[in-house]
C-alpha cells in the first residue's frame, strides 16, 4: 500500500468535545434560478453570503 492509497485525518488533542461546541449554523446552496428554494431558505432564517458561479450561498441556523 502506498501513501496515495491511504487517507489520514489527524485531529489535534483537545479537552474540548463537540458536545461543548454545538453547531449553530450550516452552509447551504441553491441554484441562482431556483427562487422557490431561495424563498424557503430565507424564510427559515438563512443569511445570504454571496454568489459563486450560478449558485447562491447561505448560512442557515441549525436550531
Amino acid at each position: 500500500m502506498t501513501m496515495a492509497d491511504t487517507t489520514c485525518i489527524c485531529m489535534p488533542a483537545s479537552e474540548e468535545t463537540e458536545a461543548s461546541r454545538p453547531i449553530t449554523q450550516a452552509p447551504l446552496t441553491c441554484d441562482e434560478t431556483n427562487t422557490a428554494s431561495q424563498h424557503v431558505i430565507e424564510t427559515a432564517g438563512g443569511q445570504f453570503i454571496d454568489r459563486v458561479s450560478d449558485k447562491r450561498r447561505y448560512w442557515v441556523p441549525t436550531s
